[in-house]
């Protein structure tokens, strides 16, 4: 986990997902608006997920866009609670299960793009 003080980033996105949330159900995100901003600042410049954000969390810059997406999006708060948790799922899971370094995604990314064989042929002639 990336340590920001005393918070890591996945205790900052368990705090976004639980304030959107909050914000989706009738109660209030805490901290309000600029706290929204700041996590969502932090989310959008994390290399670990960024690649991984809801869309809704990309494209809405406040919790009055937010809101005028989500309740028009799922009209029940139990269908907007699966929503957002389901929406966050992938970053979670990333930081808690996927502990791979940024060199190690630069590189898995890499293997993918250049292929298998490509990468055998060039292990057996540079290790031989």
């Amino acid at each position: 986990m990336i340590e920001n003080g005393d918070d890591s980033l996945l205790d900052r996105i368990h705090r976004l997902q639980n304030g959107l949330v909050a914000e989706a159900t009738g109660e209030s995100f805490d901290g309000g608006d600029s706290e929204y901003k700041k996590l969502r600042h932090e989310v959008a410049s994390s290399s670990l997920v960024k690649d991984l954000a809801p869309d809704f969390v990309r494209r809405c810059s406040g919790l009055e866009q937010f809101w005028g997406w989500i309740k028009y999006e799922k009209p029940t708060y139990a269908e907007r609670r699966n929503l957002i948790w389901q929406a966050f799922a992938p970053m979670i899971e990333r930081l808690e299960f996927d502990q791979v370094s940024p060199i190690g995604r630069v590189t898995t990314k890499k293997l993918r793009i250049h292929g298998g064989a490509d990468v055998h042929a060039y292990c057996v002639k540079h290790t031989t």
